[in-house]
């Protein structure tokens, strides 16, 4: 699933820069993408060392389950990242420097208005 949403990202990001979106934010965004994505590759790794090592009863299961426990919050940490950071390419209000924004178009609003 992860590798199906890299792969769509590419073509969006084609249409995204077309659209006069800043570079910097898409970059931001895929980067936070691809860690995500090694992250769970990772995870599934450990997932299976860790479901053999309890088939096998194997003396490092505690230390693998504390593995993959500990990799399963640095993923959820990165699918927040990767979530907001998507969702600030499209949705201006969310970004960072909102504010400033907002408060440029008021400004500008009130002028034409005067």
């Amino acid at each position: 699933m992860a590798q199906a949403s890299m792969i769509t990202g590419e073509g969006a990001e084609e249409i995204v820069e077309e659209l006069g979106i800043s570079h910097s934010i898409i970059h931001e965004h895929e980067e936070f993408a691809e860690t995500f994505i090694k992250v769970l590759y990772a995870l599934g790794i450990f997932s299976i060392l860790g479901l053999y090592f309890q088939i096998k009863k194997h003396s490092k299961t505690s230390l693998a389950s504390y593995i993959v426990l500990l990799t399963s919050v640095v993923s959820v940490i990165l699918s927040t990242l990767v979530g907001t950071s998507g969702g600030e390419i499209r949705h201006t209000e969310i970004r960072k420097n909102a504010s400033q924004t907002i408060e440029t178009e008021n400004s500008f609003d009130h002028e034409v208005e005067e």
